[in-house]
């Protein structure tokens, strides 16, 4: 049917719950929003499922209301629902934090209509193929999962913050997601709990038996983990990573991922109640005491056909300029760190002044795309790994016709090119698809 009135009059198979504020969240949040939505949208009218799918968006206390500037594709119009909570009702509720989580996802779970409701960040994607397997799980297509009576969760891996940052082009982004999404990093969840998630499902009904997240735990973490010690103290916990749900969270911490809470910015929420109530909210939880009407969409619809993506603008000065901008510290330790790591490998001086131009170009371009002709030393492509993980490789050499130089430039028999090319890639933290080519290919 796939027509508004379908969704309002029929109830779908699953509602994704996310929550967020028009405040730029730790760097364009709009555009994450945004993005997820509409790919995750498209993925589902692509296996045909846009009438099972529902996406409700709380949109907790923002200045300009998040349904007024999130461009939408018209199929995520056809499938979203926002649910601005106005400042009389959010400030008394929220305490002393301005984004009180918990809070912000019951608001959309009580009032969500799909047969299972799943809480999911604001930044998360979810591709067909995850979609195809989670929809067909949920009506017993592939087990005999009790998943009305359970925790249900899924794998998380996280989009390269070196590609999220370049907002690229809708089209240009679903394609690099395709090309890309088993490369990227995989964070598990704990054993027992399933935290960090993307993805915490349980049917409507055990939702309103819980009665949501625990509203008291307005700050950050440990929430997550808390509903699932809540529900799985009764119920099954059903993790569906090994069939392929797999969601994909783009990264928006420009440094490694530390929870230590001496290193994080935000309050966090306690952490030492491990026998939690079952149902610790009162019965109008999710502010259900008040009427919060649903509003749709009403911003331009994105042009998904651009060709504009973002480049890190504090690196770029005029050309003649560019001497001081190669002289920057961080360039000239970046260069520093590969030459001595791979000591045994010398580079001529004549080619330093190149990879210093490289880290700079890889500083403000963060390219989606790196090709090297006539592979000869491993300095770029350790560079690349290091710097920006996220690109893509070609990397084109005469394969064939070297091994045998290769085993004697790189002192052991097994050392080939290609194998080690791929160690050097995983050494240097590559997370991104690598294409070999056979020079006479070209």
């Amino acid at each position: 049917m796939n027509t508004r009135q379908s969704l309002t009059s029929l109830r779908p198979l699953l509602s994704l719950v996310m929550a967020g504020r028009n405040d730029n969240f730790m760097g364009d949040f709009n555009w994450r929003l945004a993005t997820a939505v509409n790919i995750t949208a498209r993925a589902a009218a692509r296996i045909n499922r846009l009438d099972d799918l529902e996406i409700v968006i709380c949109d907790w206390n923002s200045d300009s209301p998040l349904h007024e500037v999130i461009e939408l594709v018209p199929e995520a119009k056809l499938i979203s629902r926002f649910l601005p909570i106005p400042a009389d009702v959010a400030v008394p509720a929220q305490g002393n934090t301005e984004f009180p989580a918990c809070t912000a996802y019951n608001v959309g779970i009580r009032r969500a209509r799909g047969e299972f409701v799943a809480q999911t960040g604001s930044d998360v994607v979810f591709t067909a193929s995850t979609l195809d397997i989670l929809l067909n799980t949920l009506q017993g297509r592939y087990s005999d999962f009790p998943v009305k009576r359970a925790f249900v969760s899924g794998g998380r891996r996280h989009i390269p913050n070196t590609i999220v940052n370049r907002r690229l082009p809708l089209l240009e982004f679903e394609n690099y997601l395709n090309r890309n999404a088993a490369y990227f990093p995989e964070e598990r969840g704990g054993a027992g709990h399933a935290a960090p998630t993307n993805l915490m499902l349980l049917h409507r009904d055990l939702w309103h038996e819980c009665r949501g997240l625990d509203e008291s735990m307005r700050y950050w973490g440990f929430n997550d983990i808390d509903l699932a010690l809540r529900i799985t103290a009764h119920h099954d916990l059903i993790q569906l990573e090994h069939f392929g749900v797999n969601s994909l969270h783009m990264e928006h911490w420009n440094k490694p991922r530390d929870y230590s809470p001496e290193k994080m910015f935000r309050k966090l929420n306690p952490v030492d109640n491990l026998t939690p109530e079952f149902a610790p909210n009162p019965e109008n939880w999710g502010l259900g005491d008040f009427d919060l009407p649903f509003t749709e969409c009403v911003a331009p619809d994105p042009d998904i056909h651009s060709t504009d993506s973002v480049d890190d603008l504090t690196w770029f000065a005029p050309l003649e300029n560019l001497g001081n901008q190669l002289g920057r510290p961080e360039i000239q330790n970046a260069v520093r760190d590969v030459l001595t790591h791979y000591g045994h490998l010398p580079v001529p001086v004549s080619e330093h002044p190149a990879l210093m131009c490289l880290v700079w170009c890889l500083a403000a371009r963060k390219p989606r795309s790196f090709v090297e002709i006539g592979f000869r030393y491993p300095h770029t492509t350790a560079l690349v790994a290091r710097h920006s993980p996220g690109t893509e490789l070609q990397l084109v050499a005469d394969f064939e016709h070297r091994a045998e130089d290769d085993r004697l430039f790189y002192n052991k028999p097994e050392n080939s090119l290609i194998f080690f090319l791929t160690n050097c890639l995983r050494q240097n933290g590559h997370w991104s698809y690598t294409h070999y080519m056979q020079q006479d290919q070209m």
